[in-house]
């Protein structure tokens, strides 16, 4: 799925038509309580029923593979419930950078993985 490319300051948080769905820093009700419910962006491909939790976090460089691991363990269970309550296959993608610019070297991996064309030296 291609998504065109939104401004944060054209985002309500909210954003759908007939294809994708767009959901920015918004609160995620599910069956059962989980304790992550409000990651940064979720998009929704309601077409091929498919949703994409995508969390970002600046940390200090040292510390960025460590935060990159604390952000699929915090959504996994989120993306569970999500499954389970809008019947997607959800995929939770963390995308760290370090404060500094450092990278892991899983980063371009999961920078991939998002439904749109983004690159390291744009984020």
């Amino acid at each position: 799925m291609k998504v065109d490319r939104i401004l944060p300051e054209d985002l309500s948080p909210v954003n759908e038509n007939d294809r994708p769905k767009i959901l920015w820093n918004f609160y995620i009700r599910t069956d059962k309580h989980a304790l992550a419910n409000q990651p940064d962006i979720v998009v929704v491909d309601k077409e091929n029923k498919r949703a994409t939790i995508i969390n970002i976090a600046v940390p200090n460089d040292y510390n960025i593979a460590s935060k990159e691991k604390e952000k699929v363990e915090k959504y996994f269970p989120l993306g569970d419930e999500m499954e389970k309550c809008w019947n997607v296959r959800t995929t939770v993608i963390p995308v760290v950078i370090g404060a500094l610019g450092a990278i892991t070297p899983a980063h371009k991996m999961w920078l991939a993985q998002i439904p749109t064309a983004i690159n390291s030296g744009e984020l």
